[in-house]
């Protein structure tokens, strides 16, 4: 299953480097969602804050080549402040 996969990956690499870069040793995942954008669904996520999280992590499961965009951060309202992350597959951001 995508958890048994998943859950090593988070507790023993994503969760100690969270922890240790945000000095919070009871730092906890609250939420961990897999999209996934068909011709025939969702082509797109509107631009969105996450404020509500003290981190957010994007993991490819997709080579570049197999799609058109990709992720970015935008740290303010202001859309010049925008920096786009080429990421394959399984690296993190």
């Amino acid at each position: 299953s995508v958890c048994r996969v998943l859950e090593p990956v988070v507790t023993e690499r994503l969760l100690p480097y969270l922890r240790k870069r945000f000095d919070c040793s009871s730092l906890e995942l609250s939420q961990a969602l897999i999209r996934r954008y068909l011709p025939t669904e969702r082509r797109e996520h509107p631009a969105h804050f996450d404020a509500h999280a003290t981190a957010t992590v994007v993991v490819s499961l997709c080579a570049p080549d197999d799609y058109v965009g990709g992720y970015y951060a935008q740290p303010t309202s202001d859309a010049a402040s925008a920096r786009y992350a080429s990421l394959d597959v399984g690296d993190a951001f």
